[in-house]
């Protein structure tokens, strides 16, 4: 695909608009972001440190309606996954996306979360990816009365809506998107098919995702008929009749959405830099495209002048603001020397990002409650709970709860404070905080392969951190002190450094 040359953005537009007006789905939501300027040879190279073998993003441009856009197609050079039994299946993008070539594979929750934890990513892609499929993962949950562990994707954990949502994060990154607005979504109507036989529009899942976003009905569009029996110039429209729109936000669209977005609306005030236009699988039968339109822009009043100049080299940046109901953010800026998974701020090499403190104290609560609370708040995201001893009013002992997140799990959290605690209030707060790149590793020791962590630290040195509850479980079976499998981790460690 030949790339627009004018279609990337300006160093100064961090703010983006998704135009849903035909919907969303996930390869629509790529599509746009190629189209803005983010390089299918770099993303394919993200893509690839999943890793997902023999997977490839392809581009090509084509017109609908008479506009410009990129089309997108995930494909996959070795041995294919099973494919999707129709083209109009829901949670296989056959709404808006309606892809007919779907690579389709029984993955569980925890075999995605892996494959995205331990891939190579800055703390934004891997945060806000799984953030998107744990929404899926609860709505199947809810939907299907089954515990969260025990959530398998069929359709929704192909490979397409894995690259989907990860290519999309990190084309957020790569463009160094700060805010994200959306317009009203529109989820469809009529009726669609998938592996549990047809279903009404919304989908089961796409509705459990949307809860608490605004939504609105989709009116029909007239199909237009020309008459020919008259001369012509003087063809007549004939009304046809309304067209059912079928699904226009399909589950994994509205869970990058929804993760993406901090308000759902009219346009925000910016000053317009770039458009970007992704389309969908489905044909167009109705004078609406199915497109996706992404407007990106500036603050109106930012100084122009502030912006880098056209010679320097510019490596993607971090820095997304999170949705309202949703996400973190990363305030992170761009450098020549950074590559797109580190995106440093400040000095150049400690990535920062913004979390959310929630606090609470109590002094009326059965002790015994705590341990298991914090068992709670961790299993719902908490990036950490602390309890901290305080003297509160009337001399009385109590515990103030600490509790840091990322936005996007602030609810939750609250809810499960106010619903197992005596507490009557949270109070919460947004704070930057500057964070080491790390990522899981399987370390090879004299008492078998365990789990650490590998830290890299501001001057690049690297040290690998035993994980507790694989040694825990190790000590156990083995029947060895925990400190000596702490030090077979450690000394492992340091011959792979």
């Amino acid at each position: 695909m030949k790339e627009k040359e004018s279609c990337h953005p300006r160093p100064l537009d961090d703010i983006a608009w998704f135009d849903a007006f035909s919907g969303i789905s996930g390869d629509m939501t790529l599509g746009a972001c190629i189209d803005l300027g983010v390089p299918v040879p770099w993303l394919n190279e993200q893509i690839a440190k999943i890793p997902l073998p023999h997977v490839t993003v392809r581009a090509e441009t084509i017109h609908v309606n008479g506009i410009r856009a990129v089309n997108v197609f995930v494909e996959e050079s070795g041995p294919k996954e099973r494919k999707c039994s129709t083209p109009t299946e829901s949670s296989c993008r056959g709404g808006a996306g309606g892809d007919k070539n779907l690579h389709v594979h029984s993955r569980n929750y925890q075999d995605i979360r892996e494959l995205i934890s331990n891939a190579p990513f800055s703390p934004y892609v891997i945060t806000s990816s799984l953030e998107a499929f744990g929404r899926i993962a609860r709505a199947e949950s809810a939907i299907h009365g089954v515990p969260l562990e025990k959530v398998h994707f069929h359709e929704v954990g192909g490979i397409d809506a894995i690259v989907d949502i990860t290519g999309t994060f990190l084309s957020m990154e790569y463009l160094g998107i700060k805010r994200v607005h959306s317009s009203v979504l529109s989820p469809g109507s009529g009726s669609v098919r998938c592996s549990h036989g047809t279903l009404p529009v919304p989908a089961p899942a796409t509705l459990e995702i949307l809860k608490g976003v605004p939504v609105k009905p989709w009116s029909g569009s007239m199909e237009l008929g020309i008459q020919r029996d008259q001369p012509p110039d003087e063809d007549v429209a004939v009304f046809q009749g309304i067209v059912p729109s079928g699904e226009l936000v399909t589950p994994t669209g509205a869970a990058i959405i929804t993760t993406l977005a901090s308000g759902f609306g009219e346009m925000p005030p910016m000053v317009i830099g770039s458009i970007g236009y992704g389309s969908g699988k489905r044909k167009s039968r109705g004078p609406l495209p199915n497109l996706l339109r992404i407007v990106t822009g500036r603050e109106p009043g930012h100084d122009a002048s502030q912006s880098i100049q056209p010679s320097q080299s510019i490596q993607p940046s971090q820095s997304i603001q999170p949705s309202s109901s949703i996400q973190p953010s990363s305030s992170i800026q761009a450098s020549s020397s950074i590559q797109p998974s580190q995106s440093i701020q400040g000095s150049g090499r400690i990535p920062c990002e913004t979390v959310h403190i929630l606090t609470t104290t109590i002094d009326d609560m059965n002790p015994e409650f705590y341990g298991y609370i914090m068992e709670r708040l961790f299993e719902a995201g908490a990036l950490d709970v602390s309890f901290i001893p305080v003297h509160m009013k009337k001399n009385r002992p109590g515990i103030r709860m600490e509790i840091i997140s990322f936005k996007g799990k602030m609810e939750q959290l609250m809810e499960i404070v106010l619903t197992e605690t005596t507490s009557t209030g949270v109070r919460f707060h947004m704070e930057e905080r500057g964070v080491l790149a790390r990522r899981s590793v399987d370390i090879k020791t004299s008492l078998g392969i365990l789990k650490a962590k590998e830290i890299t630290a501001p001057d690049g040195r690297v040290r690998i951190v035993p994980e507790y509850d694989a040694c825990q479980r190790a000590a156990r079976d083995k029947g060895v002190p925990l400190q000596d499998v702490y030090r077979a981790v450690e000394q492992a460690g340091m011959s792979m450094i």
